[in-house]
């Protein structure tokens, strides 16, 4: 991803699956029960030594959503 090696996922949440998650955001909790499928594609980058964790997800699996996902995720420029 704009020329960073590393590794990428994928895989998919069932509803009612705890989610131990990447941690809070904002008040969010960080483990709770999913609602619905989800849908996970996670791109874990070097950046210099520093690792970078992309996380995209829905739960649509229709390729016009993943499509414009990949298209953002894509779009990511990664400066020093």
């Amino acid at each position: 991803l704009d020329g960073h090696r590393g590794r990428y996922l994928e895989f998919t949440r069932t509803a009612g699956e705890i989610d131990c998650g990447w941690g809070g955001l904002d008040g969010w909790p960080a483990s709770s029960p999913s609602a619905r499928d989800e849908h996970d594609r996670v791109w874990i980058l070097d950046i210099d030594g520093d690792p970078l964790v992309i996380d995209a997800f829905s739960t649509s699996a229709s390729e016009s959503v993943w499509a414009e996902l990949s298209q953002i995720v894509e779009s990511i420029q990664i400066k020093p």
